[in-house]
């Protein structure tokens, strides 16, 4: 099971990459690697734990699965996030 330390890395993603001004994060988008056996569904409990008590706390977890094999194939990335100033 590798999804409490994913959940982890895409929280201190977020939380790094946030604006220095954020107030919350609404959104993060994340790509699954086509092999990584990500799925939201697993994950999201995870985050939602781990993210109590910061800006991404409510965030919405968007996962988007990779259609083609890459470098990232067995991976995950966080593609985007939004927050709020």
């Amino acid at each position: 099971m590798h999804e409490p330390h994913i959940a982890k890395s895409i929280l201190e993603t977020a939380l790094k990459n946030a604006p220095k001004n954020a107030k919350l994060i609404k959104k993060i988008n994340i790509i699954a690697g086509m092999m990584s056996h990500i799925e939201k569904e697993g994950l999201e409990p995870h985050f939602r734990e781990i993210a109590k008590g910061t800006i991404a706390q409510d965030a919405l977890l968007y996962v988007r699965k990779e259609k083609k094999l890459s470098e990232n194939s067995l991976g995950v990335t966080v593609e985007n996030i939004e927050a709020i100033c």
